[in-house]
């Protein structure tokens, strides 16, 4: 899986064969902006936007030359349009670009601008037979050794977000289970201890329900787990994702949008970036542990079946209603082997579990859910911040007690009930009993039909971001 690469300078000139992205926060850039030698009408443009205040949206100025573009980028009043606004301007730029700050900014800031510059101009040309290098240079006035070192650091965490992305983007022929965990075990981890069961192990503990999922494939399915243990005594926070590296819906098959079933491990892909993130990490205050459960949904003949009865990892039974909800299944036996063997004070689900939640939210909110207030807060504080954004929806006794069987414990679909975002949610959580519980649906970021802001087309990489910053941060 590879990195992202940039390289920083302190140059504020146009490089030719570029593009280049320039925000104008004030009338302080102008002064270096004047030794750019643009034609007097722009510039007489540009220091005329540089006064103007409380503009309503985002303007971009734009400038042509041969083979050097620029773009200069004037904030709207609240900030709301101009990461987008800089985004845009940066995808526009194709395989070589450059982001110029010519204004002092602190850590913060800077982390922002630089945030912006490399997840939108990520690209995925991986199976391209004549792929062109891209190249990105990253530019501030005031850059020395120790801003330095802070954007390389950064540049780990947004690396993860691009493993994130390629994971996704990675046709199903290529990261089918067993290859998802050969790309697992080809990563350098430093300080993260990775596990694998295969499918030997899975039968030997007990994961029922992803054995059921996975019945109707050729390939075996596996679960893969990373852990950062401090210290015993510490509080663990664990982290569960989805990994079906395709889905058909199983025997009862997708009447439509199969072609984008790649993305059905989108949730996994997340959980794996965020911790490919926290291992640059010396130390962390709590132990995290991610664990991701591997499989296909396919139809044939040992395929299971609408009333089939499983037993779970936990112990309680399970019919199954439709074969086409097969993420919770998944997520059920992950969340109760980590219940059962790394006793969390927390657990996080991630999934692109529902087409009913993108339906709801779109494709820019997550849906979330669960009983721990101060997770849930954070990441919905956290939007702003990751350009990830958390929608709460309804989570209760009531959609707890619509999970309820009549011919087992628990049934995997209640089809009484509309929200169907909700009872997924409320799934998962029954095969929690002491933990606090979140789950996030990202059904609908985590593949985007067409690219917006940071985000690209197809493979978002939504929540490896969010998720490194709540396990770094999370108490």
């Amino acid at each position: 899986m590879r990195h992202a690469v940039c390289q920083f300078h302190r140059r504020i000139g146009l490089k030719a064969r570029t593009h280049h992205t320039i925000p104008v926060i004030s009338a302080k850039s102008i002064a270096r902006i004047e030794k750019l030698d643009l034609p007097k009408s722009l510039l007489d443009t540009i220091k005329k936007e540089a006064r103007v205040r409380h503009r309503k949206e985002a303007l971009t100025v734009r400038y042509q030359l041969h083979d050097v573009s620029a773009d200069f980028i004037f904030p709207d009043r609240w900030h709301r349009e101009y990461a987008d606004a800089l985004a845009d301007s940066v995808r526009r730029g194709g395989k070589h670009r450059a982001f110029l700050c010519y204004e002092p900014a602190d850590d913060i800031e800077l982390l922002g601008f630089f945030d912006i510059f490399i997840l939108a101009s990520y690209d995925f040309s991986s199976y391209k037979s004549k792929a062109e290098q891209s190249e990105r240079t990253f530019s501030y006035i005031e850059l020395d050794a120790g801003r330095i070192e802070l954007l390389q650091k950064r540049l780990e965490v947004l690396s993860g977000v691009y493993a994130a992305r390629d994971l996704v983007n990675t046709p199903s022929n290529d990261k089918y289970p067993e290859k998802f965990v050969q790309m697992l075990q080809s990563h350098e981890w430093t300080r993260t201890k990775l596990t694998i069961l295969d499918r030997d192990e899975l039968e030997r503990q007990g994961f029922g329900l992803l054995l059921a999922v996975a019945a109707g494939s050729s390939k075996s399915p596996y679960v893969a787990i990373m852990e950062r243990m401090i210290d015993p005594t510490l509080p663990t926070i664990a982290i569960a994702g989805k990994g079906v590296t395709f889905d058909t819906g199983g025997v009862q098959i997708k009447p439509e949008d199969m072609e984008d079933m790649k993305m059905d491990m989108g949730g996994a892909a997340a959980a794996i970036g965020a911790m490919m993130g926290l291992d640059a990490l010396e130390t962390l205050p709590w132990n995290v542990i991610v664990a991701v459960g591997l499989a296909e949904n396919m139809p044939d003949g040992n395929a299971y079946r609408p009333n089939d009865i499983y037993r779970s990892y936990t112990g309680k039974t399970v019919e199954i209603d439709h074969t086409d909800a097969e993420g919770r299944l998944v997520l059920a036996d992950v969340v109760g082997y980590l219940e059962a063997n790394c006793a969390p004070k927390s657990i996080v689900s991630i999934a692109t579990l529902t087409g009913a939640c993108m339906r709801a939210l779109g494709y820019e909110y997550a849906g979330i859910f669960g009983n721990d207030e101060r997770i849930i807060q954070a990441m919905i504080d956290l939007s702003d911040e990751t350009m990830e954004a958390y929608c709460r929806l309804p989570f209760d006794h009531r959609v707890l007690r619509a999970c309820k069987g009549e011919n087992a414990d628990l049934r995997s679909l209640n089809r009484k009930y509309l929200t169907g975002p909700s009872i997924g949610a409320a799934f998962i959580a029954s095969f929690v009993e002491r933990a606090r519980f979140t789950h996030m649906d990202i059904a609908g970021p985590a593949f985007r039909p067409e690219a917006r802001g940071i985000f690209p087309k197809e493979g978002t990489g939504f929540g490896a971001l969010s998720l490194y910053e709540l396990l770094r941060r999370w108490v």
